[in-house]
């Protein structure tokens, strides 16, 4: 009759098979509608003459559902406009989307992501050459195999497209009064017998990095190269990379035992907290290779009162007031994972920011690392970051040194080098290299630019790369 049924009818209709006791009916729940596709249905194309897309770099991806929902708005609207702080990822196929989207020529030109590379980005081709013995005993034959890939780096060219319609704006540029931002670099030595035991680990894991990439094999090179980062941090644990490439094994040390990088954290919070200064420790391992919970009970120790966020246990949309309700509770330190609160939030009640553990993506250190400069601090921003010396901690602050250049210098902030400095490759691949003792990474600290030294901002300098020979 296409009435509604009353309860007591709908219980009645619900009836099971009597042979196999199968439902023979079925849920209908009502169908849920997202807020683009109410748009398209029931407004005109053109309707709504602009759309305002922020942090417009969550949108770059091609195939994600958020940037398809934005491609789709963007062609729906009159006019778009992109709000971001961190345009530039270091890859030219970071902005091939999102260009692509937005300017008419871009679609026209380049219909596939790698034409448009090619013309704006780095390309590297690698030549395989193997030989191989022929059905006779004298013949051998030659295959040589190639594959290419993208490299990070951009060219000068693109900013024909982008210059006549893009506003780049400093936070200095509309608020005068900030007070400094300052970043450092510490590199530690280990502890004799925290070293010794980390080496073996890590020539076990170089050994099999090796035979991974001989192999042309890139299925592990992700747990390798998170492995050799994390574990100079985790002392207190056992850790096992098993393969049939073969194993690499860290046998831990005393859990009392306090290394290098956790005593000159505490030095650093304590020398905040006795300038009144609270802090924000960043971290990357908080599941299996759980920093948050050992850091807490080292600032316990201490009589420090630290807050953990951890992403499962406060919703984005409550992180801003749960923060808040933390530095009321007399909160001392913030300790998280830097993607939490990379946007969208203003931490300006802790003007210190250490990066206890490293991260290599420009979009994450970018936004995480100013979370505190913000229009509203008061206080000089301090930033710290942390890492051993000659590990791939050293090795990865390199490689995202060289990728912020790039990133800054199509924003305008130009270093010596110009817009192709670049770094060396992916960074998981690019780690696995220096793991596997194929290439060196250094870090060679920080430099004052002339439009820096106005703003009092430190800049990074040039990342040198030695090639080594096997």
């Amino acid at each position: 009759t296409g009435l509604p049924f009353s309860e007591e009818e709908l219980a009645r209709r619900r009836r099971k098979c009597e042979a196999c006791g199968s439902p023979l009916y079925q849920e209908a729940p009502p169908k849920r509608e997202s807020l683009y596709h109410a748009l398209k249905r029931l407004l005109p194309k053109g309707f709504f003459r602009l759309l305002v897309l922020d942090e417009a770099h969550e949108y770059k991806g091609g195939g994600t559902a958020q940037g398809l929902v934005a491609a789709g708005l963007m062609d729906w609207a009159g006019q778009t406009l992109l709000l971001t702080g961190t345009l530039f990822g270091g890859y030219a196929s970071n902005l091939y989307h999102l260009l692509k989207r937005a300017l008419p020529e871009i679609r026209e030109k380049f219909p596939g992501e790698s034409a448009f590379v090619v013309q704006y980005g780095l390309y590297e081709r690698v030549y395989r050459e193997k030989e191989e013995t022929g059905y006779g005993y004298y013949t051998r034959r030659r295959e040589t195999r190639s594959h290419t890939r993208e490299r990070p780096g951009l060219s000068p060219l693109l900013l024909t497209h982008l210059l006549p319609r893009s506003v780049f704006l400093r936070l200095p540029d509309v608020a005068q009064d900030l007070p400094p931002y300052g970043e450092e670099v510490v590199l530690l030595d280990m502890d004799e017998e925290h070293e010794e035991a980390y080496r073996r680990f890590e020539r076990a894991l170089g050994e099999i990095a090796r035979q991974a990439l001989a192999q042309g094999s890139r299925r592990l090179l992700g747990a390798l190269v998170q492995a050799g980062i994390q574990v100079p941090d985790t002392t207190w644990q056992e850790e096992v990379v098993m393969d049939a490439l073969g194993t690499a094994y860290f046998s831990p040390l005393a859990a009392s035992y306090r290394h290098a990088k956790e005593r000159r954290l505490l030095e650093v919070v304590e020398e905040e907290r006795r300038r009144g200064r609270r802090a924000i420790v960043y971290v990357q391992g908080t599941e299996k290779r759980d920093q948050l919970a050992r850091l807490e009970a080292l600032f316990r120790e201490r009589g420090i009162k630290a807050a953990l966020l951890r992403a499962d246990r406060v919703k984005p949309e409550e992180r801003e007031a749960w923060v808040a309700a933390q530095v009321r509770a007399g909160a001392e330190v913030l300790v998280v994972h830097p993607r939490v609160v990379q946007t969208g939030l203003d931490l300006i009640d802790f003007p210190t920011v250490v990066w206890y553990q490293p991260e290599y993506s420009v979009y994450t250190l970018r936004q995480a690392a100013r979370r505190s400069w913000r229009i509203g601090q008061t206080r000089p921003v301090r930033v710290v970051y942390l890492a051993y010396r000659n590990t791939l901690q050293e090795a990865a602050l390199a490689l995202i040194a060289a990728k912020a250049r790039s990133s800054l210098a199509l924003e305008g902030e130009l270093v010596e080098g110009g817009l192709t400095v670049m770094a060396q490759e992916d960074p998981t691949l690019a780690l696995a290299k220096a793991l596997a003792g194929a290439t060196r990474l250094e870090f060679q600290g920080f430099t004052l630019e002339p439009e820096a030294k106005r703003r009092r901002e430190l800049r990074l300098e040039a990342v040198r790369t030695l090639e080594l020979k096997r």
